[in-house]
């Protein structure tokens, strides 16, 4: 009788610690008819942030915010795309410190082959003429094009922004 007591014992107690881990939301109290056990409420999950859309210019602004030149931001126009595919929308930049009307794009693509097609526009640009040698960066949908003027260095923190603000 006493192992049977041990046993049935031993089952309700599995059978009260099993419940605790089901999926009832905060489950205080669970009665058995030997002993009353309490099972903690679960604790709220924390809210997060919300994901914030990253923009053309919420990237332009992490840019100024992280200490970057990215000057006077201007929407592209058919003229400013040059000779490369108008596809996406773009913010032109100015970097006053590379010299007068000299900065990058900022641009934003609706899908990875077009944002593709234009990365290597502008990389293929600058294997067939020093002259016309940028750098390019590209996360997500989002890509930045500076000048070849620039230093490697100083180009590799804009990187650093979009790799923080694009995830």
């Amino acid at each position: 009788m006493k192992k049977q007591f041990i046993l049935y014992s031993s089952i309700a107690a599995l059978c009260l610690f099993a419940s605790g881990c089901g999926s009832a939301p905060n489950q205080t109290n669970v009665q058995s008819s030997s002993t009353p056990t309490t099972v903690p409420a679960t604790a709220p999950a924390k809210k997060e942030e919300p994901i914030k859309a990253v923009t053309l210019e919420s990237l332009v602004q992490a840019f100024k915010d992280g200490g970057l030149e990215a000057e006077t931001p201007t929407k592209m126009e058919a003229k400013d795309y040059g000779m490369a595919p108008k596809l996406g929308n773009g913010l032109r930049v100015l970097v006053p410190s590379l010299g007068k009307d000299i900065g990058g794009r900022v641009l934003q693509f609706e899908n990875k082959a077009d944002l593709d097609n234009i990365k290597k526009y502008y990389d293929e640009l600058g294997k067939s003429s020093a002259m016309l040698y940028s750098f390019t960066y590209a996360k997500g949908l989002f890509l930045i094009q500076m000048s070849g003027d620039m230093k490697e260095d100083q180009f590799k923190k804009y990187q650093d922004v979009m790799d923080k603000l694009i995830k």
